[in-house]
């Protein structure tokens, strides 16, 4: 007998008909055909129903009357204690669902170029898990180059980079643009000047980004128009790296992003070199709530920047 109601009970647990468990937790609760039917807002012939199948399911009584009240069998006991445990997991079953909709439990991977993470998506994360303690993102840097493989290979869900990826396996949003710029010590010569040119740099230390860099190409063709020889005393493949230079010797080009610095001044240069900023993410299937939310944020902070950048991308000397 013992081995019949465990099989029983493990095929009506394994194939549970949700709304015959709620009503019969509520019928033990109440031991009243009429206050279920009341709490469930259904009719009392379907409490009865719903007990009546659940009951040839599970292959034994579950109630019994004395004296006129319905009083649960011992079985229906112990079966009220899986019934509990299934409901309860198809509540939080649900409640991780709204919580994934809204974007407030799950995990999120994220990579970015050292100039945008510093200077954007860094501070957009933080504002996002402030809003969101549950969520757990990972964040690291990484080359353009890498962060598009990375995304078409579902490695990384999020990235942000300057390239516009040429890849069928990456989708992207443009998200905006910000701009190289010239960074010095405050007391630099040139920190004086609204904008800087090819000729404010001749003969002066010029610290570049990585020849492959699509920046670094543009600014060294815009001093070869001028007809002017760059003297570049140092390479480095991010932004943020400069400023470790710059604070005793020369000019950096940076991007704007990551430009932060109590020591150091930024200037426009002219002629002016865009950088295209792209959130990029896999090109199959949807975006997940948590990556639409957590780009919102990046968004966001960008706005905020907005001002400063079109200021640095207009800006004229006179």
């Amino acid at each position: 007998m013992r081995n019949f109601l465990q099989t029983h009970i493990f095929l009506v647990m394994r194939y549970p008909n949700l709304r015959h468990l709620q009503i019969f937790r509520t019928l033990i609760q109440t031991l009243s055909v009429t206050e279920t039917a009341n709490l469930l807002h259904v009719s009392q012939p379907a409490v009865s129903k719903a007990m009546a199948q659940l009951q040839e399911e599970v292959g034994f009584q579950l109630f019994v009357r004395l004296n006129g009240r319905l009083k649960p069998s011992p079985d229906a006991l112990r079966l009220l204690v899986e019934a509990e445990r299934v409901l309860n997991q198809v509540t939080m079953f649900r409640d991780e669902v709204a919580a994934l909709q809204e974007a407030r439990h799950g995990r999120l991977s994220v990579a970015a170029i050292p100039a945008l993470s510093i200077g954007l998506v860094a501070d957009g994360i933080g504002r996002f898990m402030q809003a969101r303690p549950k969520v757990h993102v990972e964040l690291h840097i990484d080359m353009s180059y890498r962060i598009i493989e990375e995304v078409a290979q579902n490695r990384v869900e999020l990235g942000y980079v300057h390239t516009e990826p040429q890849n069928s396996n990456v989708a992207f949003n443009f998200l905006g643009e910000s701009t190289m710029v010239c960074q010095m010590h405050r007391d630099h010569r040139l920190a004086q000047k609204k904008v800087i040119t090819p000729q404010d740099l001749r003969d002066e230390p010029l610290v570049f980004l990585d020849p492959a860099s699509p920046p670094s190409y543009l600014i060294r063709e815009s001093f070869a128009e001028a007809g002017i020889q760059p003297m570049v005393i140092s390479e480095v493949n991010a932004s943020h790296l400069a400023v470790d230079i710059v604070r005793h010797v020369g000019v950096a080009f940076v991007d704007v992003m990551s430009a932060r610095d109590n020591e150091t001044v930024c200037r426009p240069y002219r002629p002016r070199i865009p950088l295209r900023i792209y959130a990029i993410y896999s090109a199959h299937g949807p975006v997940s709530s948590i990556s639409a939310a957590c780009q919102e944020f990046v968004r966001e902070g960008y706005e905020k920047k907005r001002p400063y950048l079109s200021e640095m991308a207009t800006k004229q000397d006179s």
